[in-house]
């Protein structure tokens, strides 16, 4: 399961790094920084199946729900970073992706839980190195929770 999750994790990362160094290289074409975007897209897309695996195969392994709130706190970090590298100057986009990301609070009147999310605010979410630097801390964790937590016991 932690192969998996360092797997899907560490693929669309990858992806996504190679799109933004060509980008800060100044030799860079056009074309290439046009196929290393789609890339990058293509990449997006099939992480968002990886991610989703990942999260239900977490929740039917293991009693502790943390350790698939860790994993998808990782997982919205790195869709802040991603949404912020390639779609940068589209504020409605990113504001967007932003407030979807981000951590919530209770609201008893409402009656809504809070919600962690990414488990950072809405500021802290237009600071991408900020952003890239908490996903692989909550990557860790979720690592870190799933080597100690109690399995689910199914019940015949």
């Amino acid at each position: 399961m932690i192969e998996e999750m360092a797997r899907v994790f560490g693929k669309f990362r990858a992806s996504v790094h190679v799109f933004t160094r060509a980008q800060e290289t100044k030799s860079s074409r056009p074309d290439d920084l046009a196929r290393l975007r789609v890339e990058a897209i293509s990449a997006y897309k099939k992480a968002i199946v990886g991610f989703r695996v990942v999260d239900w195969k977490l929740q039917s392994y293991f009693a502790d729900e943390k350790v698939g709130l860790a994993w998808h706190a990782a997982n919205d970090c790195l869709l802040v970073w991603y949404y912020s590298t390639l779609y940068a100057g589209h504020e409605e986009t990113l504001q967007s992706v932003r407030a979807a990301c981000a951590r919530r609070e209770a609201n008893e009147r409402e009656g809504v839980g809070a919600e962690e999310h990414s488990g950072l605010t809405l500021k802290d979410l237009e600071n991408s190195d900020l952003v890239l630097r908490e996903s692989y801390k909550r990557l860790q964790e979720a690592v870190k929770l799933a080597r100690t937590a109690r399995l689910s016991v199914i019940e015949k």
